[in-house]
């Protein structure tokens, strides 16, 4: 194995590294190519001029020809192109950002929320079971199939209990948890029919540990971490992955009256390793990379969105 300083004064042979280089990226890309080069033994190259170097070999290979079917794979695995793709809560925030960047990897995307306007989707209150319905039909005969669901809808009164009515702790219920179990369970044919479905859900870090944002709101989204898992199990045989991101508090319109005030912003940056706090589009990548082929071995996971606030210590 050739080992590579990264102090810039270092030199290496090099017939060496071109050598070792190449016949890496050979074995990656075209395992029958033969590489030559004309280079003395006795050449040297520095270690910025060897990763230049390196820049230009993997060039070379992907603008081959021949490597069409490698660039091809390559492609798909990072693609959604042809993908039908459905967003709860998607005119702002999280949901907004994540409708966008799949769309830009090639997915078709219909959006839901309870104010949409436009086209490619559709106003719907996910609470209410008519207009799931009405949904579920529209997706149904539009497209007969689903890839991938990403259940984003939610919200929160950051509410303690002693403080909280009937009323409050129903309205987080039905929607921050029993949307998505209906949701789940509704397109659960379609997204087998597809062959390869994926269901990303939103839920919180407040599912893991106690943020301040409310006892009732943080019992809705471990209640989703928890449905993540257990689809994952149970339907694993029908190709249906189920993941879940978990967002710290990302600038969207629903965290702006606190990450506006400058005292509470600092405290949450001072316990946020990456010391500030998210953007939706930063969400929205980790959302897509779920729905990807390229994860297509990742199944029944919750990825924390947090900038390392779950793994800060003291």
């Amino acid at each position: 194995m050739l080992r590579i300083s990264f102090e810039s004064t270092k030199i290496f042979p090099l017939s060496l590294v071109l050598t070792t280089a190449s016949t890496a990226l050979c074995q990656v890309l075209r395992p029958d190519t033969i590489f030559q080069t004309n280079h003395s033994p006795n050449d040297e190259i520095s270690y910025p001029n060897f990763l230049h170097l390196l820049r230009e070999l993997i060039n070379i290979f992907l603008t081959n020809p021949q490597n069409e079917n490698t660039q091809r794979k390559m492609s798909d695995h990072w693609s959604l192109k042809g993908k039908k793709a459905l967003v709860t809560g998607a005119s702002k925030g999280i949901g907004k950002a994540a409708a966008g960047e799949l769309e830009s990897l090639g997915a078709e995307v219909f959006r839901v929320s309870r104010d949409f306007r436009g086209t490619g989707g559709m106003k719907c209150d996910v609470t209410v079971e008519k207009d799931r319905k009405k949904l579920f039909e529209r997706i149904s005969n539009d497209w007969g199939k689903l890839d991938i669901l990403v259940n984003n809808a939610g919200t929160n009164n950051r509410k303690h209990i002693l403080d909280s009515s009937p009323q409050d702790y129903s309205e987080l219920v039905d929607l921050n948890m029993t949307s998505v179990f209906e949701f789940c369970r509704m397109f659960h044919p379609l997204l087998k029919k597809c062959g390869h479905g994926s269901i990303i859900n939103v839920t919180s870090v407040a599912a893991q540990t106690s943020v301040g944002t409310g006892a009732a709101y943080a019992m809705t989204k471990s209640a989703i971490d928890q449905l993540t898992r257990y689809l994952s199990v149970e339907w694993a045989k029908d190709n249906i992955r189920v993941n879940a991101v978990a967002p710290w508090y990302i600038r969207t319109p629903l965290t702006s009256k606190y990450v506006t005030n400058d005292e509470f912003l600092q405290r949450i940056c001072s316990r946020t390793p990456m010391g500030r706090i998210g953007e939706p589009d930063e969400v929205a990548s980790a959302i897509a990379f779920l729905a990807l082929p390229a994860s297509s071995y990742i199944t029944g996971e919750v990825l924390a969105v947090d900038g390392g606030f779950l793994k800060y210590g003291f």
